[in-house]
């Protein structure tokens, strides 16, 4: 009888670096960006790229800048070599357009110029541990120490996402199943003040001797002035916000939230909104009522990744 393997395995990671709240909505220009002053579109927490004109060729791709946020900014984090708990010597080291990429016999560590970083395993790499899998919980746990003690600001932390990868083996009419876990994934999501910030996050995959197998962080400084936006909506849905949305939102329910630019892209924005789900898709609305856009691409027709 022919026999079927399956692998189901949450895709973590593409559904957070999408972050699922990057919609299409009315408004180029994410709301108050414009009291932080130009600039020239590739720095962190400067202004996006000015509006260019009609036929203007596309600015070509780069990497958000680190930084420059003032002394008042919200503090972000950083993975090294140095603190991430590797399982690996560096056996050679490569250079990409993002930055030095240091290859191990089983994995290979990158940190990008504005702050993102990853360690992923090669395919089919020997791990010299089997998976983490005492509990969900227990592994969480391991995961929200390993990353205090790497630096992460616990004050930011919020809730924790916990996923178990499964590799079921058996026949096409399942009658004799077997499955063997592949890992747990625990995934940190920030918050400031209350609020979670949808486009931050720390994932990371323990083995059975607590050293990383994989993980991913993009948590980028913030600009101080956040607070007092977030302070700000907070007051408003106590007052006549709901007056000021669209009629088909202005009952249902929605909840306030922090948004900022992806790993990828030209442009750097941090804003505070109002989302609400409308059918399979997330709405995002300004303190006035009005719905927006965030992207950090300049184009809206495709993107320039490598």
């Amino acid at each position: 009888m022919k026999r079927l393997s399956a692998l189901v395995v949450v895709l973590v990671v593409s559904a957070l670096l999408v972050a699922g709240l990057h919609c299409s909505a009315g408004v180029d220009e994410p709301p108050r960006q414009q009291k932080r002053g130009e600039g020239a579109g590739s720095g962190l927490g400067r202004h996006a790229q000015p509006v260019r004109a009609a036929g203007a060729a596309r600015a070509p791709w780069r990497l958000l800048a680190a930084g420059g946020l003032g002394v008042d900014s919200i503090a972000g984090f950083r993975q090294t070599r140095a603190t991430s708990h590797k399982m690996a010597e560096v056996e050679k080291t490569e250079q990409t357009p993002f930055g030095v990429r240091l290859v191990g016999p089983s994995q290979a560590f990158v940190a990008w110029a504005n702050g993102y970083s990853e360690t992923s395993p090669h395919a089919n790499a020997a791990l010299r541990a089997g998976p983490f899998y005492r509990s969900p919980e227990a592994h969480e746990v391991r995961v929200r120490g390993y990353f205090a003690g790497a630096g992460l600001p616990t004050e930011q932390v919020g809730r924790a996402s916990v996923t178990v990868g499964v590799d079921m083996t058996g026949p096409m009419d399942r009658s004799s199943d077997k499955r063997s876990s592949q890992g747990v994934t625990t995934v940190l999501h920030r918050s400031v003040d209350g609020v979670e910030v949808s486009d931050s996050f720390a994932w990371a995959r323990l083995n059975t001797n607590d050293v990383v197998v994989a993980e991913r962080i993009w948590w980028p400084e913030l600009p101080g002035d956040i607070r007092a936006r977030i302070a700000e909506f907070k007051g408003a849905l106590t007052g006549n916000f709901r007056t000021l949305l669209p009629a088909t939102f202005a009952g249902r329910d929605g909840v306030v939230r922090v948004h900022h630019a992806l790993p990828l892209g030209h442009r750097w924005y941090a804003a505070v909104t109002w989302d609400v789900l409308d059918q399979t898709t997330v709405r995002h609305f300004d303190i006035t009522g009005q719905e927006v856009t965030m992207t950090s691409w300049d184009d809206p027709v495709g993107d320039a990744r490598p």
